[in-house]
């Protein structure tokens, strides 16, 4: 693929450009990501800024969201005002004045020799748990295993309002995929944070008008297993038990209104934050680990009674 790089001098006068092409060459993975790439700066009376998550400049070197603004800029989107007021803003910054800007959705930074890095699209990157997730790494480890034809991540929010991941694959002709075992993989490839709640089975995935995967519509879908209405929760662990106590503390840390004696911890909605807390409710010589190795009451329970015996008796 050959690109253009453009190099720039501010003068008084307007910015004016040198164009030098090269080569990069794309990687594959499984998804519709656009690989890292350089691209030109802005034109003459054309301004270029990379801001952060507050619309703050950010230095050089540091990844932000590149925004566009001057002569150029356009009015908005014919006959879509949802879209031109998300894209089209209002933006000042110390004793500049305010102007107009276009939320381009690219992540880049400005290099020490004025050239800006495109580092990939802003939808592509989330945070989990306060840590930066790239959905295309998560996209090529599913796409990586045996079967799978295509792959692709969103966020979508979970309890309390914290983003989980989600994974929707499609399997090559007569394969036949699982979830479970996909999962199971990731765990083995990919750090906890980058690991999806759940990886659900597509037999087509929903394409948008100009024929991309429609992102919104994957991330709008509830999941197969998750429950239509509020329900209470199911007790059926015995009283005074390793297993009573560890639902009863993941529900309590979790908010959940249904937890079954079967379900992920982490697919519920928790995070390390969370299995601390968790942690300290059940028994102080559990370890966090531990609550990452058995994320189930039932697995957690089994482990804690074969480690320290039965669960004593509450001191009254």
């Amino acid at each position: 693929m050959k690109l253009l790089v453009g190099r720039f001098r501010s003068q008084q006068s307007p910015v004016y450009q040198e164009l030098h092409p090269f080569e990069v060459t794309p990687r594959r993975t499984g998804s519709d990501q656009p690989e890292r790439q350089v691209g030109k700066r802005s034109l003459a009376n054309q301004r270029t800024f990379i801001l952060d998550d507050r619309m703050m400049p950010v230095p050089v070197g540091v990844a932000g969201e590149l925004c566009l603004g001057g002569a150029g800029l356009g009015r908005g989107y014919l006959d879509r005002p949802d879209e031109t007021r998300e894209k089209f803003v209002s933006w000042s910054y110390r004793d500049r004045p305010e102007e107009r800007l276009y939320r381009t959705g690219d992540m880049a930074r400005f290099s020490c020799d004025g050239l800006i890095e495109i580092l990939g699209r802003r939808d592509f990157q989330v945070k989990i748990n306060g840590i930066r997730v790239e959905l295309g790494d998560v996209e090529s480890a599913l796409a990586a295993h045996p079967g799978v034809k295509r792959a692709v991540v969103v966020p979508r929010a979970a309890p309390h309002g914290r983003a989980a991941l989600v994974g929707y694959v499609t399997a090559q002709h007569l394969e036949v995929l699982d979830g479970a075992s996909i999962l199971q993989e990731l765990r083995e490839r990919l750090p906890e944070h980058m690991v999806p709640a759940s990886v659900e089975i597509m037999d087509a995935l929903p394409l948008n008008g100009n024929g991309k995967i429609d992102r919104r519509a994957l991330a709008s879908l509830r999941s197969p297993g998750a429950p239509p209405s509020r329900a209470r929760v199911r007790q059926s662990a015995p009283p005074g038990s390793w297993q009573q106590l560890v639902v009863e503390a993941w529900r309590d840390v979790l908010g959940a209104d249904q937890l079954d004696d079967h379900d992920d911890f982490f697919a519920k909605g928790g995070d390390s934050m969370k299995a601390i807390r968790a942690m300290v409710r059940i028994d102080p010589r559990l370890r966090v680990s531990d609550i990452y190795r058995h994320r189930t009451a039932v697995a957690l329970a089994d482990h804690l009674t074969e480690r320290y015996g039965e669960r004593p008796a509450p001191s009254s």
